[in-house]
């Protein structure tokens, strides 16, 4: 989740901190979206935000696929943290626009996530246009 890109929404979480989902993956299609994926770890942030923000920040046309799914995550001291995320179902075939995958990168180095993901979101290919 990026703050800056909340921000020109109108969104300011009350509160944000970087978070660890085990047992899932990210993959685009062409957004990003979560599958579960034994083993692998998902690198991000969770924000608090009031019911109102949720629902514009979800009502736009790009993000209508999106369903709220409920989850657990780790957060930085390790504490466990009941959270609602979104997902899509992905589709085959489907990249990200390079301009939206360094969106998602800048997003991750900003939040200091390991260089293992860091490195991982590099390696995502991406349409050719």
């Amino acid at each position: 989740m990026d703050r800056e890109f909340l921000r020109t929404l109108g969104v300011v979480p009350k509160t944000f901190e970087t978070a660890e989902l085990k047992n899932w993956s990210i993959t685009f299609s062409p957004l990003a979206t979560l599958i579960q994926s034994k083993g692998d770890s998902v690198y991000g942030a969770v924000a608090e935000l009031s019911r109102t923000q949720a629902q514009t920040l979800y009502s736009r046309e790009d993000m209508k696929p999106y369903h709220p799914v409920n989850i657990e995550v780790a957060t930085k001291g390790d504490t466990r943290v009941p959270v609602q995320t979104y997902i899509s179902k992905p589709s085959a075939g489907q990249k990200p626009s390079v301009e939206y995958l360094q969106r998602v990168i800048r997003a991750a180095e900003n939040l200091g996530l390991p260089q293992t993901y860091l490195a991982k979101l590099r390696r995502t290919q991406t349409t050719q246009i």
